[in-house]
């Protein structure tokens, strides 16, 4: 039995953990959409907060940045 009290004896190697993906990809979304050429110094600090708060908190901040800054907005 593969819990948190016994963990798997070798790592996975072929699988992908869906919710740690999931939380990447919103976080690497918000940071590209309110990221700032212009505040480098700032950015380790900004991703450790980032990585601290909700996904929800991100997904709401986000909407409100693409809200009022549509140009953010990737398009192909």
């Amino acid at each position: 039995m593969n819990t948190i009290r016994r963990p798997r004896k070798r790592p996975r190697v072929k699988s992908v953990n869906f919710r740690t993906l999931w939380w990447l990809l919103v976080r690497e979304a918000y940071w590209s959409i309110a990221s700032l050429p212009q505040l480098p110094a700032f950015g380790a600090r900004l991703r450790r907060n980032l990585a601290k708060r909700p996904t929800w908190w991100v997904r709401r901040r986000a909407e409100e940045f693409l809200a009022l800054w549509p140009t953010r907005r990737f398009r192909p």
